[in-house]
């Protein structure tokens, strides 16, 4: 890090202001913003970003290690020198008790008009670029154009780079600004004495050098670290004149915000794959790797060189172990300073969370910052519980550093690494896979998510759970990884052809900074598993030996109604056993839950997407508890137990049940449920008489289909999955005759099964036709879903437009549900927080969430307390489809919820921008003129009868 010199500024630069206080009197003078955030760049750049992502820049810049410290450090002393502007330094005229500050710019000579025009003003970001381009003209003998490439790193430490009408606003005040240009030129000239950058800018100029598109986003990513930690006045006091003593002001400072280091990876160079899984994840001698997690750790030691790994490999496999043994292999090996890891859902972001901090937790001793990425994360007990600060305390030379006595290393979540912007830059992050499509998303600070991700190794699972839509938001985020030179580790059970070419193709051009190449991604047939390796240099294949286990499923279809479900549950009621019914909506969960709790009573359990967040949680969790992998019949598992579910147990929780009854979906997905059956190794008395054969039943089909007629499916069904999909699906399975069953074998028919599907799919002769207009219709929606879907989405990093042309299509600040919305292709939800109407007031949760404040009653237009709104906050729930289906119904019943929201939920930091819905003492309420009841047994149900057959959740 560089050791700063103390610098003299002139009375007029020392007169402007950066920053101020809650009180009148507190401010931070502009000179020593700058100065701090150079440090904490300088700082940020050697100690904290990955020295994968340190050579990368310094190979782009083509500069030195030392070189490329001092110029990070000067963009991010730069990035505010626009505060030195009269659309700035006017902007406290109007507040009350500071219109001193613009007093004593004055009385240093420079003019300050009191009131700026809306069209003459524009935002310092902007006066930041345009005052280097022009001091860059003056002094280097540079034209602005190319000046200006360097200025885009520091412009768009907003988030967003100025507009050109903004851009153009600040250069033309300029000719009528000689005095506030003197004193740019001396805020700039100092910081890059203050910087040691003289001889770098030369030489970058000289060279007239452009940095590329992804240069820009990971060291804009880094200017806003430094400007947002060097602006939070806890770690650096905001003081009215600069400091005597900069270096002992940044040290005290940093050593506040104690950041974690970079991720020690080990590179495991000459353990062998028994010991290194064993250290990695604390298994005894007696656990042995399995083929494919040896033939992965063999493959991700060979490797020298950033490369894509995809992971082909049966359900309960071990393929979490794998990635994240490769993951740290390939980090040593890149010098990536932590890991990713994506799920498609939260409940599997949960579940992979434990286990991720487990295995950070056995890593070589040091401190790791880990972050839960999803909107729900609040709920998690054990990320809410997990420690804020360490131990050891990361610090600059020079300054305390206390040394973590323990043999492993201390997992924290980083106070100030939180939120939905700044969770993505922890060393580990476990998240929904939203957080890696959005790198391709149109959206502010998206900055910190390609510096975050940029630093990773990222792991992707269950990739042919996405859409179309989401796929291209995939392969474009892949692009960027590949130019990045992230390792990528892809995992599923079940993967078509095509999907997975999609993506190692989208890689390989990242890598190879191209879209002219085409690449052969080879077709691996009936092998399985298989493991995909993609490099700059090619793509290869390796077939894993096949496990010896293989469990043979019956697989039989029956009629949709409630006497045939009845008559399967029937054993369970009789003979116990442990039974899973998956429906593909919630309102066909509901109805088939009324029908298991008329069959086995108090024994039936529901899950679905329309409970409250926190009854979801719990349920979840109790789920797992009884039928997890612990839980055997003596300890734990019930002996009769009915649990109805949506696909929220599809992927998303390690249970185990004797039987599966499931509504009929696309192949993929119905391995992936018979996944959920004998999952786990039992003793034969774990298991009735009646289920010691793993059976599928499949329903959800209103009549089925005969060697001349195709199925016709049950309604909602087919507008979850398409018909192009489950028409081959049902005849591959042969669902043409409830009295007939097929045998399926795990794992050896998923690679058979799944190709047959997606790559050749053939249907009965008699369905052709219905398969042809199905085929038809699905082709149209792809062609459209994928043209949507490049509408907000970033250019490849390879095109290199200007950078503001990166953000042409949308300029929001969305939040990270919105953000979501965008790279998921469905119509937007309504969430709502329930509470219980009472006069002119309401009643705090519902009563059987916490019985303590059941009875609390909150007056309207006050803001609840700490511990009431964080409980209320929890009280979340989904309005039903049809509330989105349609606009105008949509429109609706938002204008309505927020006209009913309390005022007050305003000032809260947890209920902020939330919509409330009031039930009445029916736990009952009408919106928009449909009514919805909710109950603890069945969640929010609709009771209007729906104009719409479109039931999906």
């Amino acid at each position: 890090m560089n050791d700063f010199p103390a610098l003299t500024w002139s009375p007029a630069a020392a007169s402007l202001w950066a920053k101020t206080g809650q009180e009148e009197d507190e401010w931070l003078c502009l000179p020593q913003h700058m100065m701090d955030s150079a440090m904490v760049g300088s700082y940020l750049w050697d100690h904290w970003v990955g020295p994968g992502v340190r050579k990368h820049a310094e190979d782009k810049l083509e500069l030195s290690t030392e070189e490329t410290t001092k110029f990070v450090s000067w963009v991010c002393g730069l990035h505010d020198v626009g505060k030195a502007s009269v659309p700035f330094a006017a902007q406290v005229s109007k507040q009350q008790g500071r219109a001193w500050l613009c007093d004593q710019i004055e009385q240093q000579g420079l003019p300050l008009p009191r009131n700026v025009a809306e069209n003459d003003w524009y935002p310092h970001s902007a006066e930041s670029r345009a005052a280097w381009a022009f001091y860059a003209e003056e002094h280097f003998g540079t034209h602005p154009r190319f000046a200006n490439h360097l200025g885009d790193i520091f412009g768009a430490h907003h988030g967003l780079p100025a507009s050109s009408e903004m851009m153009k606003r600040s250069t033309d005040r300029r000719e009528n600004a000689p005095d506030w240009i003197r004193v740019q030129d001396e805020l700039i000239s100092n910081i890059i004495e203050f910087t040691k950058t003289e001889e770098v800018l030369k030489k970058l100029m000289n060279r007239k050098y452009r940095p590329g598109s992804d240069l820009k986003m990971i060291l804009t990513g880094v200017v806003i670290m430094a400007d947002w930690i060097a602006s939070n006045a806890d770690f650096f006091p905001l003081v009215g004149a600069p400091s005597g003593d900069n270096n002992q002001r940044f040290a005290t400072g940093i050593s506040r915000v104690s950041l974690p280091g970079p991720w020690q990876p080990r590179g495991f160079d000459t353990a062998s794959a028994d010991d290194a899984y064993r250290a990695s994840f604390g298994w005894p001698e007696t656990v042995a790797p399995r083929p494919m997690q040896r033939a992965t750790f063999d493959i991700a030691r060979k490797l020298e060189a950033p490369a894509l790994i995809c992971i082909e490999a049966p359900m309960g496999n071990g393929k979490t172990e794998a990635a994240l043994l490769a993951s740290e292999i390939l980090a040593h090996k890149t010098g990536r300073s932590g890991v990713f890891f994506g799920a498609p859902t939260m409940a599997t972001s949960d579940s992979l969370f434990s286990r991720t901090k487990a295995w950070a937790q056995l890593g070589e001793a040091g401190v790791t910052s880990m972050y839960l990425g999803h909107s729900k994360n609040q709920l998690n007990a054990e990320f809410g519980s997990m420690p804020r600060r360490s131990r050891m305390r990361v610090a600059p030379e020079g300054t305390p550093n206390q040394q973590d006595c323990s043999d492993h290393t201390d997992v924290i979540a980083h106070q100030w690494l939180w939120g939905r912007k700044k969770g993505i830059l922890s060393n580990m992050v476990v998240g929904t896979v939203d957080q890696i499509l959005m790198l391709a998303l149109q959206s502010k600070h998206a900055m910190l998510r390609h510096l975050g991700l940029a630093s990773k190794v990222v792991v992707i699972d269950e990739v042919h759970s996405y859409d179309a839509f989401m796929g291209s938001y995939l392969a474009k985020a892949l692009q960027w990884l590949g130019y990045y030179g992230v390792p990528v580790v892809l995992l599923s059970a079940t993967l078509p052809h095509s999907i997975k070419s999609q993506l190692v193709t989208a890689y390989h051009r990242g890598l190879r900074g191209s879209d002219r190449e085409s690449i052969e991604v080879p077709e691996t047939g009936l092998s399985y598993p298989v493991i995909t390796t993609a490099t700059a240099h090619g793509v290869e294949v390796s077939e894993v030996e096949q496990s010896a286990s293989v469990q043979t499923f019956s697989v039989q279809p029956v009629n949709d109604d409630k006497v045939t479900l009845r008559s399967l549950l029937e054993p369970v009621a009789e003979k116990g056993g442990c039974v899973l019914v998956l429906c593909n909506t919630v309102a066909r969960a509901q109805e088939a839950f009324t029908v298991a709790q008329d069959v086995v009573g108090d024994d039936a359990r529901l899950l679905h997407a329309r409970f409250t967040a926190i009854e979801r949680v719990g349920k979840e969790q109790d789920l797992v508890e009884e039928l997890g992998p612990r839980a055997n019949r003596d300890h734990g598992r019930p002996a009769c137990r009915v649990v109805v579910a949506t696909q929220v147990v599809e992927q998303s929780l390690d249970v185990d049940f004797d039987c599966i009854i499931t509504d009929v979906a696309p192949i993929d997905l119905l391995l992936q449920r018979m996944g959920r059956v004998h999952r786990h190794a039992r003793p034969e008395s774990d298991r009735p008489a009646w289920a010691r054969e793993p059976r599928v039943y499949i329903r959800g089909m209103q009549r089925l289909g005969t060697e001349t007629t195709p199925p016709e499916f049950s309604r909602g069904v087919d507008a979850v999955y398409h018909p192009a999909i489950l028409l081959p699906t049902c005849s591959e399975l042969c669902l043409v005759d409830e009295s007939s069953a097929i045998k399926v074998s795990l794992p050896h028919d998923i690679p058979k099964l799944v190709q047959a599907v997606y790559s050749n799919p053939q249907v009965h002769p008699g369905w052709q036709e219905a398969y042809g207009e199905a085929r038809h219709d699905l082709e149209n929606e792809l062609e459209t879903s994928q043209r949507r879907a490049s509408t907000f989405q970033f250019p490849p990093p390879f095109k290199n437009p200007p950078f503001v042309k990166l953000w042409q299509g949308n300029k929001q600040d969305a939040t990270e549900e919105e953000g979501v919305a965008q790279v998921r292709d469905t119509d937007p939800t309504i969430e709502v927080v329930l509470t219980r109407a009472t006069g002119d007031g309401y009643y705090s949760p519902l009563p059987w969430l916490d019985s303590e404040l059941a009875d609390q009653q909150l007056a309207r237009g006050t803001e609840p307390d700490r511990e009431t709104a964080r409980l209320l906050a929890t009280s979340t729930v989904r309005l039903p489809y049809q509330f989105s289906r349609y606009p105008s119904l949509f429109d609706q019943a938002i204008s309505e919820l927020e006209e009913n929201t309390d005022r007050g939920w305003e000032k809260s930091l947890f209920l902020k921008g939330q919509l409330q819905l009031n039930l009445d003492h029916n736990f009952s309420a009408t919106i928009s003129g449909l009514t919805v009841q909710y109950s603890p047994e069945l969640g929010l149900q609709l009771l209007t009868p729906s104009y719409s057959r479109k039931e999906q959740e």
